[in-house]
């Protein structure tokens, strides 16, 4: 439907789809959270890898960019257990054993918010390119309107090298970044507007990581609970000041930053949160099962996963 396959014939191009293709097992050198990874051996053969991902807001990494869109090299075994080990510090030990030589960003329309078409669709009407990812994302992040120290993924990539992903650090030439700037919703953002009803306090120092989480977990309370029982809690992450909590009589703290908090409600810890750490929280704060939530969720990405294994085949 792309158009893809005719392109590659046009041109004498082999397509791989790297889904079907052999994997080995690399190890990470000095790994936030994953030891080892598989990774497809296209990818490991490469001489060079262009990386051409699409601007897009995310749901647990607020951005996705070139960085994030590497989790393509692996199987989709290893792309759960990116989620479940901390998928911002998954994606930085990711980057760091399978490197882009070249970042071709499609920004000629990004999406925005849940991605729902076509009001989440933002025409931007730009390419953005570059051979550092750090460099890329940075300006991509500032693009979208969002500020990169708040896309954990970034930053502890770059701090793997020694850095920090700044935009002062970075030239930009071509166009003016100021003038093409556009401010993208967050899924968070659309999230709390189209379901209405959710109460999260946020602190100054909340992060994509708890954002991410946080919303993985709701919509899988929400999809999986025949019960509203989400309107009765008060969510915080980050850290607030306490005068603004005001309803303590259902309240769910999350992460290191509210940690001071904690004496308010229930408190679940992390940096972030894992998501199924939060559901397990905020279950036993609002009287659901927690465990019939969760196996509900798993059992439906799996049936996702295997009504489109067929597509591999084509």
């Amino acid at each position: 439907l792309s158009g893809t396959a005719a392109v590659a014939r046009r041109y004498g191009v082999e397509l791989r789809n790297l889904n079907r293709d052999g994997f080995e097992e690399v190890s990470v050198g000095h790994p936030y959270v994953m030891k080892k990874v598989k990774i497809a051996r296209t990818a490991l053969e490469s001489d060079v890898i262009i990386n051409l991902p699409v601007m897009k807001t995310h749901i647990r990494t607020l951005v996705t960019l070139s960085l994030k869109n590497m989790k393509g090299v692996m199987p989709g075994a290893e792309k759960r257990k990116s989620h479940r080990l901390g998928l911002d510090k998954a994606i930085a030990d990711l980057n760091s054993v399978v490197k882009s030589n070249y970042v071709i960003v499609d920004a000629l329309a990004g999406m925005q918010g849940l991605w729902e078409y076509p009001h989440d669709r933002v025409e931007m009407g730009l390419i953005l390119a570059g051979l550092d990812p750090v460099a890329v994302d940075t300006v991509g992040t500032c693009l979208m309107g969002f500020d990169p120290a708040q896309v954990m993924h970034l930053q502890y990539f770059a701090a793997r090298q020694g850095r920090k992903a700044v935009l002062s650090q970075v030239k930009v030439v071509g166009e003016s970044l100021t003038k093409n700037r556009q401010n993208f919703k967050s899924s968070y953002e659309v999230l709390k507007s189209r379901y209405g009803g959710i109460r999260v306090i946020e602190g100054k120092d909340a992060c994509s990581g708890c954002y991410g989480e946080l919303m993985g977990a709701l919509m899988a309370v929400k999809q999986f609970s025949n019960i509203d029982a989400l309107s009765e809690l008060v969510f915080i992450i980050g850290s607030p000041d306490v005068k603004e909590v005001t309803d303590r009589d259902k309240t769910v703290v999350f992460g290191k930053c509210a940690r001071k908090l904690a004496h308010l409600g229930s408190f679940a810890k992390g940096c972030p949160t894992m998501g199924d750490d939060m559901i397990r929280v905020i279950c036993r704060t609002a009287g659901i099962d927690a465990d019939l939530i969760i196996s509900s969720r798993n059992h439906a990405r799996d049936r996702r996963w295997g009504d489109t294994k067929h597509l591999l085949k084509k």
